[in-house]
């Protein structure tokens, strides 16, 4: 690392004495910690060789580090987690399940009899064809971008190339803008006499060429991996070095140290020298064929492993229906292998939208759970060729009603269902949001059936019905008497409350309220020293009630049904309000339907896609403060609905409407806009005004910058406008409604 002027100023010339101490202290242990999954098998007792100590959490670990370990003889094997094993294990679960496969008393047998190393197909032109059209997903190490082109490029037939396309798509171009290594690799196979006329550049005479194709035709004329460069250095046209110095050099390189790489060179070539060694050979093997790996080695081992692995996958989405291996795909990488009938985990909507985003991007079809066939995770229907979403990933359903749900399985209607299975009010809404009835009928129809079915719609009205009149303001105020008679009304209420001691006495306490309104209607002959006899107030009472009566009798059905229509509505508006993929959103964290934000005029409000953005931000000006250059980078807004949040790291993640973004906030600003606001009501209870803008399917715009695959939430002193706003509603015409400010009362963590 080159020095930095202003530390090396602040040191030298402001803190000599801290400057001394760091230099004092730099290259101390300063702290311990456990390899991922690093395992030392041994024969002996450990202490024959290293010592041994106990971590924190009391697992037995060497004192020595990996490389410690090595020079006194032990040997680290990584044994770490898999995910192509996952979706290994959950492909063979599901062919089984679906009687693809038999299963065998074990595991392990399963295993070995449909993609044990030696039963699998290695040849068939058409497996190959789905690899060179990246049909397969998740083809094990070819995933990045670096694996797809390398299959675009060079188009593998066997497990050979594809191992040494393993290692090629790992190397770097030795200087910059220059040919890649797997543009060589490419070249070389697609023209096989430009390897020839390369050698030939380098003076190299027919017999040294003939030497050069003996030791690197498999990789098409590239020394690619560790082995490759380890015996080339050990034969005697090279220079004959012994094993010692080969690993020395292997060790250079897979470690990147670059001093001890410089000294092998001096010692190569001066070796060359010293046995009159051909000089262009020599020199065409260290700097251009050993070169190539200076930035990284890779081992065969490694090399061919990785490939059969990836061979096992090949075989499983060729000799089943393909639907399969999509699935088990999806599963891993939303998280649901991780799930069974017992576990309670919560669900990870941020993985679960960015894998069935991946997956319908390559133009697979993943539909909406079904009542009768989806699963707890996502499940194959190979008939239709297509993944039903699974039934444990929606809001508000839990294990309990998913197990309710298959075992009483078939239905043959939405009533058949709620009747049988009587889920509670908050799992129907999200099972009728999420479509699982859509087979039946049309999922407003569904939804509407289920609200009038359960609102609090009345079958017939009476005078204990006028509370719910007054509430719903359908009592008549179109003569004076019937304004007098509801007035009597409520002031019977408040006798009751407030004016009756105990439940046994006979009458009521008067007080200044209760004497005046008695006086008003002409009762004032009823008050004996301050009381009123009940039941003598009942009489009267009684016959202002009569004039309600009479009403109620004339209008009875047509307010019956007003009644109950505004009843329905009410719960219809708490319910089912938003359109068929807020309603997706809201219950699966997915849009089926279009992204909500779809129509939004982005040029209107300045929003860019974060896919068309450079994954580096763009610096706009600088200036110099204190000798440090400071940059200001160009801000850019992005808009997106909230699928999942992380209290702890200050992030969103945010689905827009081509993709999944991770936004990250600072701390301070992330809290401040998680809160949710309460506010006391004058009854003393405390109702929620607000809650964070950042729970699941609130929609949001936000002002920063794009840092690879991260969105950086940030403003400047000049930026106009804000960091973040939440998005209160999207109109037809592609407005949308924003709000900053949060709403006023008092913060506590939801």
């Amino acid at each position: 690392i080159k020095p930095t002027a202003m530390f090396v100023r602040e040191m030298t010339e402001n803190y000599p004495e801290l400057w001394r101490v760091a230099q004092e202290i730099e290259g101390l242990v300063c702290g311990v910690g456990i390899h991922a999954g690093g395992i030392i098998f041994v024969d002996e007792p450990f202490t024959n060789s290293t010592a041994l100590m106990r971590a924190p959490d009391n697992t037995l670990i060497t004192q020595f580090d990996l490389h410690d370990d090595e020079d006194v003889s032990l040997i680290k094997i990584d044994l770490l987690s898999v995910e192509a094993l996952d979706k290994i294990h959950t492909c063979l679960d599901l062919l089984v399940e679906h009687g693809e496969i038999m299963a065998e008393p074990t595991l392990k047998e399963t295993y070995e009899k449909v993609v044990g190393i030696y039963n699998l197909e290695r040849n068939a032109p058409d497996m190959w064809k789905l690899v060179w059209e990246h049909k397969i997903q998740a083809l094990f190490q070819m995933e990045k971008q670096s694996g797809i082109q390398g299959i675009a490029l060079t188009h593998p037939t066997s497990v050979d190339e594809l191992a040494v396309l393993n290692s090629v798509i790992r190397l770097m171009a030795q200087e910059k803008g220059g040919e890649t290594p797997l543009e060589n690799y490419a070249r070389f196979r697609k023209n096989p006499k430009a390897w020839d006329e390369e050698m030939l550049k380098y003076g190299l005479t027919a017999e040294e060429r003939k030497f050069m194709h003996e030791q690197l035709d498999s990789s098409n004329g590239l020394c690619i991996t560790q082995e490759q460069f380890m015996k080339l250095v050990q034969l005697p046209e090279v220079g004959g070095f012994d094993l010692q110095f080969a690993d020395a050099l292997r060790k250079a390189i897979a470690k990147k140290n670059p001093k001890a790489y410089d000294e092998l060179t001096v010692q190569f070539f001066e070796n060359a020298k010293e046995k009159n060694l051909s000089p262009k050979l020599c020199d065409y093997i260290w700097n251009r064929q050993i070169a190539l790996s200076r930035g990284y080695g890779f081992n065969a081992s490694h090399t061919l492993a990785y490939s059969l692995v990836g061979l096992q996958e090949m075989n499983l989405a060729y000799r089943f229906p393909i639907i399969y291996w999509n699935c088990a795909c999806l599963i891993t990488d939303s998280g649901g292998a991780e799930y069974d009938e017992e576990d309670t985990k919560t669900t990870n909507y941020g993985k679960i939208a960015t894998a069935i985003g991946k997956m319908r991007s390559a133009g697979i079809n993943i539909t909406l759970p079904n009542i009768n066939d989806s699963a707890y995770t996502f499940y194959p229907d190979a008939k239709n060729n297509r993944i039903l979403y699974g039934l444990r990933g929606m809001t508000n359903v839990g294990d309990d009603l998913v197990n309710t749900i298959i075992q009483n399985r078939p239905y043959v209607s939405i009533k058949d269902f709620y009747n049988r299975v009587k889920p509670n009010k908050q799992a129907m809404v999200s099972l009728i949001r999420a479509g699982v009835f859509d087979d039946f009928m049309d999922r407003n129809i569904a939804m509407g059936w289920y609200i009038w079915e359960t609102c609090d719609k009345k079958k017939k009205l009476t005078l204990q019905n006028i509370p719910t009149f007054i509430k719903y303001n359908m009592l008549p105020e179109d003569t004076e008497e019937r304004i007098m008679a509801r007035r009597v009304y409520e002031f019977n209420r408040y006798l009751k409350a407030c004016c009756l001691a105990k439940k046994t006495d006979s009458y009521y306490t008067l007080d200044e309220r209760a004497i005046n309104f008695l006086t008003e209607i002409e009762c004032d002959y009823l008050i004996n020293e301050y009381m009123i006899d009940i039941k003598s107030w009942k009489k009267i009472y009684d016959s202002w009630m009569d004039i309600l009566r009479s009403w109620l009798s004339v209008v009875h059905d047509e307010i019956l049904e007003n009644l109950n229509f505004t009843i329905f509505k009410e719960d219809w508006e708490k319910y089912a309000e938003g359109n068929y993929s807020s309603w997706e959103m809201s219950a699966l964290g997915f849009y089926y339907h279009e992204h909500e934000l779809q129509h939004v005029n982005t040029s209107r409000y300045g929003i860019s896609d974060f896919a068309s953005l450079p994954e580096e931000p763009v610096i706009e000006k600088y200036f110099d403060k204190g000798g440090k250059r400071i940059n200001m980078y160009k801000l850019n807004k992005i808009c997106g609905t909230c699928i999942s949040k992380d209290k702890a790291k200050g992030t969103v993640t945010l689905l827009t409407t081509t993709g999944v973004v991770n936004v990250k906030f600072r701390k301070e600003y992330f809290t401040m806009y998680d809160k949710q606001i309460s506010r006391v009501e004058p009854d003393g209870t405390k109702k929620v005004v607000e809650k964070s803008f950042f729970n699941k399917g609130n929609m949001i715009v936000v002002m920063g910058i794009r840092s690879g695959d991260d969105f950086i939430v940030k403003k400047y002193a000049s930026s106009s406008g804000e960091q973040l706003y939440h998005i209160d509603k999207v109109n037809k015409d592609g407005t949308i409604t924003l709000r900053h400010e949060r709403a006023s009362g008092d913060e506590e963590d939801e």
